[in-house]
Parts: structure tokens; C-alpha cells; sequence
């Protein structure tokens, strides 16, 4: 007979066909559910967990680690330990992004997609990399999120942002 069928003989005799898997999920809980604890740092504990100090024989090497952690200032934070992503703040009021320019009759197109279109006759600046570049004024020309503006001073290119002074 070889282990198998002795182990299975051995199982069933003892546990109920029914109780099988309940005694195993139970088993399998008890077994994985306790975790060692960590050791505490520092105070009384230290003399227990490294032994009598005794004349004539270097420190432990975790001894030397604590005092040298204890002892060293921690560094600065660095740029690594910045947030990865940019972060964003939503600019308050009428933005517009310049989708499309008409040098020779100094107009352009703005998209208000992100926020609510101006009234007609209203001043805007135009900024790009947020220096401001130019004046628009919206005439009442639009047609759903796009608005018409006459370049009043200064240039627009297509990508320049549009906010309101």
C-alpha cells in the first residue's frame, strides 16, 4: 500500500465526508493568518536581543547599525522623491486655446471647449508660455464652442492660450 491510499484511509476515517473542505479552509486560515511580529528597537529589548556587552569583543554588526542610523542626519529630499506626475492647477475664469489664425485679415479662432464662451466686444490676452503676446477682441461671430476674434495688438499663433486679463 503505498502512502497515498494509506493518507487518504488515515483522512477518512477520521473526518466526515461532509467536513472534509470546511476542516481544510479552517486549517488553511489558521495556518496563514498569523504573522511574526517585528522586535522592537531600542530601550531594554536591545540588551536582549544582542547579548551582554563583554570586555575586549567589537559590538554586534546590528548594534553598529542602530548607533550609526541614530547617529547620521538624514539627507535632504531630492527631485526623486517628487511626485512623478506634474501637477495641475485649473486657471479660474474664460480660457480659450487659438485653433486657427488669419494673419492678413488679423483674426483668429478660439476654441472654448474647457469653460464658457465670452460676450461679444469682450477683451482677451493672449499668452504663450505664459507671456503675454497680444489683445483679441471677440466679435459676436460663434458657432458652438468656437468663437471669432479680431487681433487687436500684438501676433497669435495656433496653440496660444486666450484668458481673460
Amino acid at each position: 500500500m503505498n502512502d497515498s491510499k494509506r493518507y487518504r484511509m488515515v483522512f477518512s476515517l477520521v473526518i466526515p465526508k461532509g467536513y472534509r473542505r470546511l476542516c481544510l479552509v479552517v486549517l488553511l486560515a489558521l495556518s496563514g493568518c498569523s504573522t511574526p511580529e517585528k522586535a522592537p528597537v531600542g530601550g531594554a529589548d536591545r540588551a536582549a536581543t544582542t547579548g551582554p556587552a563583554q570586555p575586549g569583543k567589537a559590538a554586534p554588526k546590528r548594534l553598529r547599525e542602530e548607533k550609526s542610523k541614530a547617529t547620521t542626519p538624514s539627507p535632504a529630499p531630492s527631485r526623486k522623491s517628487q511626485p512623478r506626475y506634474p501637477l495641475v492647477t485649473p486657471v479660474e475664469g474664460l480660457t480659450a486655446r487659438v485653433i486657427s489664425v488669419n494673419e492678413e485679415l488679423r483674426f483668429v479662432v478660439l476654441d472654448f471647449s474647457l469653460g464658457s464662451a465670452p460676450a461679444a466686444e469682450q477683451r482677451l490676452g493672449v499668452y504663450r508660455e505664459s507671456v503675454k503676446v497680444g489683445e483679441v477682441r471677440v466679435t459676436r461671430w460663434s458657432s458652438g464652442r468656437n468663437v471669432v476674434a479680431n487681433i487687436v495688438s500684438g501676433e497669435a499663433r495656433m496653440g496660444d492660450e486666450v484668458r481673460l486679463e
